[in-house]
């Protein structure tokens, strides 16, 4: 039998528990934090914000909610965040190359207007 790194058998059907506890992240509801005030961020502040992206078939569409720890802000110009919840990119299309990352950069710096629906989640 194999065993996997909580010496638990090695099931393939079986969902994983990080892939669970990822679930109960997703379903947080947003909705209940208040919005970042139009003062803006602060740094320290931990946000929830939707930005536009480019999707699977190459068209622009608003992403799930990310998560992210305000590192710098320019006011309400630029904000550098570290991202603490991590999306993993999917590769189905045509142009991809298979040398790009899997997954987002884990620091990232956006543009205040850009941001949909910015939530604070701890200030």
């Amino acid at each position: 039998a194999l065993l996997n790194c909580r010496d638990a058998v090695f099931n393939k059907m079986s969902k994983k528990s990080d892939e669970a506890s990822m679930d109960i992240v997703e379903n947080k509801d947003y909705s209940a934090y208040h919005a970042v005030s139009d003062s803006g961020p602060r740094v320290g502040d931990v946000i929830a914000f939707k930005i536009v992206e480019m999707g699977e078939n190459y068209a622009p569409e608003v992403s799930e909610f990310k998560e992210g720890k305000v590192l710098e802000c320019d006011g309400t110009n630029t904000v550098t965040f570290e991202l603490l919840k991590m999306t993993k990119k999917k590769k189905t299309g045509k142009f991809e190359n298979g040398e790009d990352a899997d997954q987002e950069e884990k620091v990232q710096t956006f543009n205040w207007v850009e941001l949909i629906e910015p939530r604070l989640l701890f200030p």
